[in-house]
């Protein structure tokens, strides 16, 4: 496919197709519409033997919904996704996702509050925690991001390092290929990206995990990606993006709140505790001169 469908998406689709569906396609679709929830965790011939019907079947109707074949329904459908591609559109509806922006920081606030909201809702605290103590525990850390999600694996390491930290930030993946026999069981690398699907990423954490005992974690905001598949550990994010004349914009906020999440948890756990202060503005509020 040339663009990854949503859940909402593709239940909206079968729907719309399942009339005009022979059928035993029909009652693969009927399976699904009724068991989304489940098909994630499911292999080809459980969906299969619920629906009544043949393997190939199944794949028929993959192929009617523009897939290659099962394993991309399936990761399409992967635990989470389904509860992410709800709070997404969440935060979108904040101004409306799909239309245009409103014109103001006030809109595009609304829209960065609900994702945090959303990822709120899919970041489990007890994954942070099992994150955050492999991270304490490690003898090194790196952390792995392309592009942008590289700064935000700068910002970690620094932030890492300051406070005593064994880790390290690598934006390449030849870097990250390289390191990879190095690394053992007592290691750890996160793995930043947002859309967890850039090949030559998805490769390097691969070659990590083949050459290596390392602990593997990601934050992405895509539950089925093949990135979320490949490690030990995904921290999962409600991202929004700004479209523009075809090209598409991240809005780091949803990345950067479940990094921070986890570096605090990170610091508590290596000091014992931990306090958070604001800081109060330095100057006029909104052209407000009152205090």
């Amino acid at each position: 496919m040339a663009e990854r469908m949503l859940p909402h998406d593709i239940l909206s689709t079968i729907e719309r197709i399942r009339a005009d569906l022979g059928p035993s396609l029909q009652r693969v679709a009927a399976y699904v519409l009724d068991n989304a929830h489940r098909i994630g965790s499911m292999s080809l011939g459980e969906v299969a033997g619920a629906a009544g019907t043949s393997k190939a079947s199944v794949v028929r109707l993959c192929q009617a919904l523009g897939f290659s074949g099962f394993r991309e329904l399936q990761r399409a459908f992967a635990p989470g996704a389904l509860e992410q591609d709800a709070v997404v559109r969440e935060a979108k509806a904040a101004w409306g996702g799909g239309s245009p922006l409103p014109s103001g920081p006030s809109a595009t606030l609304a829209a960065l509050v609900a994702s945090v909201q959303g990822t709120q809702r899919l970041l489990p605290a007890s994954a942070v925690d099992v994150g955050a103590r492999r991270i304490v525990r490690a003898s090194r850390i790196v952390w792995y991001g392309a592009g942008d999600s590289g700064f935000l694996a700068l910002s970690a390491d620094h932030r890492c390092m300051i406070n005593g930290l064994n880790s390290r930030a690598v934006t390449s993946s030849r870097d990250v290929r390289a390191l990879a026999p190095q690394l053992t069981k007592d290691d750890v690398l996160i793995c930043i990206s947002r859309s967890g699907r850039l090949p030559y990423l998805v490769q390097a954490v691969r070659t990590v995990k083949t050459e290596s005992d390392a602990y593997l974690a990601a934050i992405t905001g895509d539950p089925g990606a093949p990135l979320a598949q490949v490690v030990d550990l995904a921290l999962v994010s409600a991202p929004v993006d700004i479209h523009a004349q075809g090209k598409r914009t991240t809005l780091q906020t949803a990345q950067m709140a479940v990094l921070d999440t986890l570096i605090a948890r990170v610091l508590e756990l290596h000091y014992g505790q931990v306090e958070l202060h604001g800081v109060p503005p330095a100057g006029p509020v909104n052209g407000d001169d009152s205090r």
